[in-house]
């Protein structure tokens, strides 16, 4: 881990309560919106039928203006077992953008797993989801993603600026 990654999560565990998983969601986002995320360790678990494991670090969704997100996270396990699960981990996302978009993501480890049937593991560290003037920076420690079962889906988005292609 490199200094500037262990500092940030180093500062991320010493103030989890005010900082971790900032974001805005749904609605219109609408001139300078500006998030700075730290957490360290996360896991979210999501057992049954039809459910949702989602650890987000950073994210707005909607509409949004001239958006900047700093989002910086340790280790993170999201885990979905069952049938028709989501397990989901987003370090950074903008979504819906336009203008002016510019995100820093660094993660430690990264752990989405999702076991049954019909569920999806997805990965997404830094992303936009477009709408122009966009710069990704990214920094990864290491990513692990797995599927098992009938009719799973698996994905990582690493970077990512346009549409990712699993749903």
């Amino acid at each position: 881990m490199n200094k500037s990654l262990g500092f940030a999560v180093a500062l991320g565990l010493a103030s989890c309560a005010s900082l971790s998983l900032a974001q805005v969601q749904g609605g219109v986002v609408r001139g300078n919106t500006e998030i700075d995320a730290a957490v360290g360790a996360q896991t979210v678990v999501a057992i049954g039928a039809n459910n949702q494991a989602k650890n987000r670090v950073g994210v707005v969704q909607g509409n949004a203006g001239s958006t900047s997100i700093n989002a910086v996270a340790g280790a993170q396990t999201t885990i979905a077992a069952g049938v028709g699960n989501k397990a989901q981990s987003n370090i950074g996302v903008a979504s819906n953008t336009g203008g002016n978009t510019q995100i820093n993501a660094a993660v430690g480890n990264m752990t989405t797993i999702a076991a049954g049937v019909h569920n999806t593991a997805k990965t997404n560290i830094g992303v936009v989801k477009d709408r122009s003037n966009a710069k990704v920076t990214v920094g990864v420690g290491s990513v692990t993603n797995v599927v098992g079962g009938a009719g799973q889906k698996g994905c990582i988005n690493i970077g990512t600026k346009g549409t990712d292609g699993c749903n």
